[in-house]
C-alpha cells in the first residue's frame, strides 16, 4: 500500500514538473507573444501545447508507454534546466502552487471516477495508447463518436509502472491551474490596492468553482471547460475595460478558447465571443490591416487555428461529421460515416 502511494506520488510529481517544464520553454521561446507573471498561465499554455501535440501525433502513432515517458521526460528535463524561472515569481506564488497541487493529490484518492469513466472515458483514452486513430471508430459505440481533448490528454499520461492510473489527472490539472490563475489575480489586486469589479468577479469565481466543482468525480468533458469559460470571461472583461497590452491579452484569450472547444466540440458556440474580441481590436488598432497583423504575428492565434483544424479533422475521421451530432456538418456519403438519421435523432436528444 505504501509502495503504491509513493509510486503514485512520484509520477504525479513527475507529470506536474513536466508540464511546468514545457510551460517555461514556451514562455522563453515565444517572447512578446507570451509573457505572463501569473504562474497558472505557464501551466495552462503547456496543457494547450499538450492538446495540439496529442491530437496531431495520434494520427500517426499510439501514445504508448515509452513514447509518453520520453515526451514527459523531456518536459522534466526542461523543468530542471529552467527551474531558475521560478525566481520570476514571488515566494508566496510558489507556496500556493505547491499547496494547491499537494491538496489536489489527496483529492485523487478521496473522489471516485466520473460516472462515464467506465462507460467510455477509459476505453477512449486507453485505445489511443494502443494504436493511432481508427477511421470510423464512432460506429463501434456512442461514446467513441465524441472527440474530447480529455481523452487525448489522458493518453499522454499512460506511463510505465503506473499505467492508466493517472487517467484521472487531467481534471486535477485544470482545476489546480485555474485556482492558481484566480488566486494570483486576486493577490495582485490586493497587493497593489487595486480593487474593482473584476477583483470581486474573480473572488466569486474562485469561491464558486471550489464549492460546486470540487468533486473530481463530476469533471467529465464539461466541468473543466466550464471553469475555463469563467476565466475567459474575466480576461475579456479585463481587455475591454482596462488598458492592457493587447498582444498578451490575445494570447490568453485564444489559449483559453482553444482549450474550451477542445474539451467539448459543442462549446464552439463560445466562438461568438470572437466578435467581442475583434470589435475591441478594431477600437484599439483602428483598421482591419492592423488587426490582421496582430493576429498573424501571434503564434498562439496560429496554434489555435491549427488546433481547430485538428479537432474538425478528428471528428470527421471518427464519425463523418465535422461537429458531431450537428447534421449539417456531416458527410454521410462516406463509407465510415454515421447514418444521418441517427445523427439527427441524437442531436434532438442532446438538445433535450
Amino acid at each position: 500500500m505504501f509502495i503504491n502511494f509513493y509510486t503514485f506520488f512520484i509520477f504525479y510529481f513527475f507529470i506536474i514538473c513536466s508540464i511546468f517544464g514545457y510551460g517555461f520553454l514556451i514562455s522563453d521561446s515565444f517572447g512578446k507573444s507570451f509573457s505572463s507573471k501569473n504562474i497558472g498561465y505557464i501551466g495552462l499554455t503547456a496543457i494547450f501545447f499538450f492538446t495540439i501535440y496529442s491530437y496531431f501525433t495520434s494520427l500517426f502513432i499510439e501514445h504508448g508507454l515509452y513514447h509518453n515517458l520520453i515526451f514527459l521526460g523531456l518536459g522534466f528535463i526542461f523543468f530542471i534546466f529552467k527551474i531558475k524561472n521560478f525566481s520570476k515569481f514571488s515566494k508566496s506564488n510558489l507556496l500556493i502552487t505547491v499547496g494547491i497541487f499537494a491538496f489536489l493529490f489527496f483529492g485523487l484518492f478521496i473522489h471516485k471516477a466520473h460516472d462515464d469513466f467506465l462507460y467510455y472515458h477509459f476505453q477512449y483514452s486507453y485505445y489511443l495508447t494502443q494504436q493511432p486513430i481508427v477511421l470510423g471508430i464512432g460506429n463501434f459505440g456512442l461514446g467513441l463518436r465524441t472527440s474530447s481533448s480529455l481523452f487525448y490528454l489522458n493518453s499522454l499520461f499512460y506511463l510505465p509502472v503506473i499505467k492508466y492510473f493517472t487517467f484521472q489527472i487531467t481534471p486535477v490539472l485544470i482545476l489546480g491551474l485555474s485556482n492558481l490563475i484566480l488566486i494570483v489575480k486576486i493577490q495582485n489586486d490586493l497587493k497593489n490596492n487595486r480593487y474593482n469589479f473584476l477583483t470581486i468577479y474573480n473572488l466569486l469565481v474562485f469561491i464558486f468553482i471550489n464549492i460546486f466543482f470540487y468533486r473530481i468525480s463530476e469533471h467529465g468533458t464539461d466541468k473543466s471547460a466550464q471553469i475555463l469559460i469563467l476565466i475567459l470571461i474575466s480576461e475579456i472583461l479585463l481587455m475591454v475595460n482596462y488598458k492592457v497590452i493587447i498582444e498578451k491579452s490575445i494570447t490568453k484569450l485564444f489559449t483559453l478558447i482553444g482549450l474550451i472547444i477542445a474539451f467539448k466540440a459543442f462549446y464552439i458556440l463560445y466562438g461568438l465571443l470572437f466578435f467581442v474580441i475583434i470589435y475591441h481590436l478594431f477600437k484599439v488598432k483602428k483598421n482591419l490591416s492592423n488587426i490582421f497583423k496582430v493576429l498573424v504575428k501571434n503564434y498562439f492565434v496560429l496554434s489555435f487555428i491549427f488546433l481547430l483544424f485538428l479537432l474538425l479533422f478528428h471528428n470527421f475521421l471518427i464519425s463523418g461529421c465535422l461537429i458531431y451530432p450537428v447534421s449539417i456538418s456531416c458527410f454521410d456519403d462516406n463509407l465510415w460515416a454515421i447514418n444521418i438519421n441517427e445523427v439527427k435523432d441524437l442531436n434532438n436528444w442532446y438538445e433535450q
